[in-house]
């Protein structure tokens, strides 16, 4: 069963007006980095955590005009902010090579509207690419993941509350879904803290992340990937990419399979129960995200 309380209200209508009034303006010594820097930051690669934001950062690092860090995710927008917008500049687009854009992944950015602001303060212009995957199927995934993290080092995963997660004695995928507050608080909402890397229920109402990019974004600056369309490596569009990010819309990449961590003997299995009471608490958010992309509900649960 899952232990969180539901939401049973609405989130609070927030006018434009109010929403763009409290942005805070850059520095003039902010403004002049951007001026002086010889690449800058052109689009993010943000999404669900296990969507596939790794797979098409790759993808698009193969172009020979993207430059992509070498430094993974960055995460300046949520943890590194305190570092300053010149160690971000330098630290995403430092290697770039004449004719070359560049860009970064950081998935968490989408968790918090703190974050979301910051990039919205400093980069106005900035083009988000947003991989999305069945939200049910994402958070067996996440599990999977922190348990083979942990396994390397001998030791068990232990999901918990307002903490980390931890490589421990015990816990399990249902521990971990009942110890998430997914029924957030507004400053919870705003907070960029690193403590959203235990989240898993929290990270799959999509529709509500995009919602807010958008108070922030106009709509042509945001491009919604899903993990599904990936995966159809003859019918994958690569084109719409490169013309979105405004590079060789003609160069194509050889695409491969997404990588799938092999299943084990001992892997856990996800309660029918609680798969069934994941989708009712989806569904909703599911049809409103497809109504927004005008396509056919492919994560329709038949309920």
């Amino acid at each position: 069963m899952l232990g969180a309380k539901q939401c049973d209200l609405p989130p609070k209508t927030i006018r434009d007006e109010d929403l763009f009034a409290t942005l805070e303006e850059e520095t003039p010594e902010e403004k002049q980095l951007h001026a002086n820097a010889t690449a800058d930051v052109k689009y993010i690669i943000g999404g669900a955590m296990k969507g596939g934001s790794t797979y098409l950062s790759n993808l698009m690092s193969m172009h020979p005009a993207i430059h992509r860090p070498s430094y993974g995710e960055v995460h300046f927008f949520c943890e590194g902010y305190h570092k300053g917008l010149k160690w971000y500049i330098n630290i995403t687009c430092g290697a770039t090579k004449p004719g070359q854009i560049c860009g970064e992944k950081t998935p968490n950015y989408m968790l918090s509207s703190t974050s979301i602001d910051r990039v919205a303060k400093h980069y106005p212009n900035m083009k988000w690419i947003v991989v999305l995957r069945e939200p049910v199927s994402r958070i067996i995934s996440q599990y999977k993941m922190y348990v083979r993290s942990c396994a390397k080092l001998g030791l068990s995963y232990h999901a918990k509350e307002g903490d980390l997660p931890r490589c421990n004695k015990g816990g399990s995928i249902l521990e971990a879904l009942h110890n998430e507050p997914y029924c957030l608080s507004e400053e919870e909402k705003k907070s960029s803290s690193v403590s959203k890397y235990y989240y898993y229920i929290q990270r799959g109402f999509y529709i509500d992340q995009l919602e807010y990019i958008l108070k922030r974004f106009p709509r042509n600056q945001l491009k919604v990937i899903l993990n599904d369309d990936m995966r159809d490596i003859e019918g994958f569009d690569q084109q719409s990419i490169w013309e979105y990010v405004g590079v060789d819309p003609t160069y194509r990449v050889e695409l491969k399979p997404i990588f799938q961590a092999p299943k084990t003997q001992d892997e856990e299995k996800m309660p029918e129960e609680v798969v069934q009471q994941l989708q009712e608490l989806y569904q909703p958010y599911n049809e409103r995200l497809f109504r927004f992309l005008n396509r056919t509900n492919i994560w329709d649960y038949g309920l």
